[in-house]
């Protein structure tokens, strides 16, 4: 298993983490916000860092909380790869997001490293769509889905932002259109999957990744291109590697390359934070 971490950051950095918690700084702006798999000790006293936060968020339920200012703010980042210069839109949100997830860098960097001009590129469960933007920029032809219309108006701002308009943005719920896809005969170079552990597409369909995912590989692998690649992304501690393996072995078949492992950041005192699994299927 390997354990992967961003290289390129020069605006976000993870100042420290611990005790249910992680402290970040994006650009000028310190955050403290919940974060499960900070079950060590903070390096700093909370009272330490809290006094330097710009935004604190508390939860008040398992579901939710609130950030401690009523109007929330939007600001920028910038993310410089080695040829490709992006900016994104950040704003706090009542679920204690902030419009990306830095951890996601490493899989920016694998599909600017991959694609290609006219690539065809499907981005599923797509949120803001920071990887939309790296891929459209290299060239490559981008088809964005995500079934919250607040999450599309994000990712069409920060296309906007970037002066793209090779993004195909849908309203959709991801299985029902990667079926009507199969139907079509449409292909894709590379499939990008972030599912939620749980959740509602966008007519109302209830998702669960237990009971939902190998359904919706199955389709993913029909509309894949021959050594078309799937990059798939797990937050669910309760389904990870023990059970998706078996599923993907299932699916794929054996001449496919699979790659697994965490994304994890590394904080200013050289803690690792392990926050998510991740899975390289290369179709063969």
């Amino acid at each position: 298993m390997k354990i992967k971490t961003p290289k390129y950051w020069k605006q976000y950095s993870l100042l420290d983490f611990g005790n249910g918690v992680k402290v970040e700084q994006f650009n000028n702006i310190v955050t403290i916000r919940p974060e499960t798999n900070a079950t060590n000790n903070l390096t700093k006293k909370l009272s330490f860092w809290q006094q330097k936060a710009n935004y604190i968020y508390k939860s008040k339920t398992v579901d939710g909380g609130k950030w401690n200012i009523e109007n929330l703010p939007e600001w920028f980042i910038n993310y410089k790869l080695d040829i490709i210069d992006s900016r994104f839109k950040l704003q706090l949100s009542n679920s204690k997001h902030i419009g990306i997830f830095p951890e996601q860098a490493v899989n920016w960097e694998f599909i600017a490293s991959k694609a290609k001009a006219n690539t065809k590129v499907l981005n599923l469960f797509a949120y803001t769509g920071a990887i939309s933007v790296i891929a459209a920029k290299i060239g490559a032809n981008v088809t964005h889905i995500d079934s919250s219309k607040t999450a599309i108006k994000h990712a069409k701002d920060n296309a906007e932002i970037n002066h793209i308009n090779n993004i195909r943005f849908i309203i959709d719920d991801a299985y029902l259109f990667v079926k009507k896809e199969e139907k079509r005969a449409n292909k894709y170079d590379f499939i990008i999957l972030d599912p939620p552990t749980y959740g509602f597409g966008a007519k109302g369909k209830n998702w669960k990744i237990n009971k939902g995912l190998e359904h919706l590989l199955r389709v993913c692998k029909s509309i894949l291109t021959s050594n078309g690649v799937i990059i798939l992304n797990t937050y669910s501690p309760k389904f990870s590697f023990k059970q998706i393996l078996p599923i993907l072995e299932k699916t794929f078949t054996k001449n496919a390359k699979i790659e697994f492992g965490s994304l994890a950041l590394i904080d200013s005192f050289n803690k690792e934070l392990i926050l998510n699994d991740f899975y390289i299927i290369v179709n063969n």
